[in-house]
């Protein structure tokens, strides 16, 4: 008699390690106000001076708690929390919600479908950006290399296999195709909506190896 229970467990234990994740995301967030200032400059005023020189925001947490910029690049080197989440529930719901902590609810709900799913490599690469920089930032970083970041051609084999699988043109941004180019492909009859706003991973596919 077979059984999947081994396969099972280890898909029941990418599920807890990604939702814990997601916790601490949101937990640590908030100390990054504790965490972010940094000693700087030096006072121009020849008054004596007590204490200790002032402390000012600055650095990376500083830029993780500021509004991030709507054309930013999704892979920057700084993962960016807001854009992170909000970024990913779009893709996978095709629209985001009002808040953070509702998007942040979201993925929390889908991890177990998204760790399914073709975006499984390209979402684990960004939240295990997102909570290795937030650890580092708020000293709760264990003593422990980060895991190698993936290439985004994995998602490219995924989608090999999932044919079907719909993708949106913020989809088809995020692997590297840009919005030009899907206009060009259409004109040309390379490829045409599966649904309004949506393409197969087959056609698109297919329209690369033939571009």
């Amino acid at each position: 008699m077979t059984t999947d229970l081994p396969g099972d467990f280890e898909q029941l234990n990418q599920i807890a390690r990604y939702r814990n994740r997601l916790d601490d995301i949101r937990q640590w967030l908030p100390q990054l106000s504790d965490t972010m200032t940094a000693i700087t400059g030096y006072c121009m005023s020849l008054a004596p001076v007590r204490g200790t020189a002032p402390r000012m925001p600055g650095g990376d947490a500083l830029a993780m708690l500021a509004p991030y910029a709507s054309d930013a690049d999704h892979g920057d080197d700084l993962p960016h929390p807001q854009q992170i989440i909000r970024e990913w529930v779009e893709t996978l719901d095709g629209r985001a919600r009002r808040t953070w902590t509702e998007n942040w609810r979201r993925l929390h709900d889908l991890t177990p479908m998204i760790l399914e799913s073709p975006w499984a490599d390209a979402w684990r690469t960004d939240i295990d950006a997102l909570w290795w920089r937030l650890a580092r930032l708020t000293g709760n970083a264990p003593n422990i290399a980060p895991p190698p970041t993936r290439s985004i051609d994995d998602v490219w084999d995924a989608l090999e296999q999932n044919p079907d699988h719909e993708l949106t043109r913020r989809d088809l941004t995020h692997l590297g195709i840009n919005p030009s180019t899907i206009t060009t492909w259409r004109h040309r009859g390379k490829i045409s909506e599966s649904r309004p706003g949506r393409y197969r991973a087959g056609d698109i596919l297919h329209a690369r190896r033939t571009a």
